[in-house]
């Protein structure tokens, strides 16, 4: 159920703003944080906002099943596309 609404309310335009905020602060951030998830196969908006979002703990977080994703990992939503909306709504809302 909250995959469905995460998907539901997923807007490209919204997305699109936030991964440009993304790019722009995660370049204050020290190599060994930006290139923790180098060797992940994500696409590289996702990449940027989980940087912004988790900082170090990222690649832990990628791979963590977690309850607002319906215990699934972030890692397995990128293989749908309504997945894939699901955790940008999700990676949005995510608190600062």
């Amino acid at each position: 159920m909250v995959l469905e609404i995460l998907e539901r309310e997923f807007r490209e335009d919204h997305w699109l703003r936030f991964v440009e905020f993304s790019r722009i602060e995660i370049q204050s951030l020290p190599k060994e944080i930006l290139t923790i998830l180098d060797d992940v196969d994500l696409p590289e908006d996702i990449k940027m906002v989980v940087l912004y979002r988790k900082r170090a703990d990222s690649r832990t977080w990628i791979y963590k099943e977690l309850k607002a994703f319906n215990g699934k990992k972030p890692i397995e939503l990128i293989r749908s596309e309504r997945g894939l909306k699901a955790l940008k709504e999700g990676l949005l809302r995510m608190p600062d």
